[in-house]
Order: C-alpha cells, then sequence, then structure tokens
C-alpha cells in the first residue's frame, strides 16, 4: 500500500496544482486577473499551443500525398520493363 501511494502522490500533486492556477503561481498574470483579458490570454495559449500540432499534422498529410503520387509511377514504370523485355 505504501508504494502504490509513493507512485500516485506525485501525479495527484501535479494534477492539484494543474487544476488550480491560483496555488501553482504559474505567473502573476494568470493568478491575479479574473477579467475578460484572461479569457483572451487562455485562447491565445490554447492558439499557440495547437500551431505545432498544426504544422506537424500538415507535413504528415503533405508527405502522404507525395507518397500516394509516387508509388503509381513506380507501378506503372515496373509495367512498362515488363511490356519492353
Amino acid at each position: 500500500m505504501g508504494r502504490l501511494i509513493r507512485r500516485v502522490a506525485p501525479g495527484l500533486g501535479a494534477l492539484l496544482l494543474a487544476t488550480w492556477p491560483g496555488l501553482a503561481s504559474a505567473c502573476a498574470y494568470c493568478a491575479s486577473s479574473r477579467d475578460s483579458s484572461s479569457a483572451a490570454y487562455l485562447w491565445t495559449a490554447v492558439g499557440l499551443g495547437s500551431l505545432p500540432i498544426g504544422f506537424g499534422g500538415g507535413l504528415a498529410l503533405w508527405l502522404r500525398a507525395r507518397y500516394k503520387r509516387s508509388v503509381p509511377r513506380a507501378e506503372e514504370e515496373r509495367e512498362a520493363a515488363r511490356r519492353a523485355a
């Protein structure tokens, strides 16, 4: 039982601090502002946080499209080589 508590307690503590920014004291602005600018700060952070995910997804889609375009060409080249032989 003691091992379980030692394993779970740090995670619960981090979750507690993450859900209560006032306790975490992330920054003076986050802890003290409760007006409309705090919503703007939140949405800016969400937007900036999603940029790397968007770029990664875009890169993956681009690579997938390039691969799909190259595969039919390779099959056509193999078929042409078979016909020529």
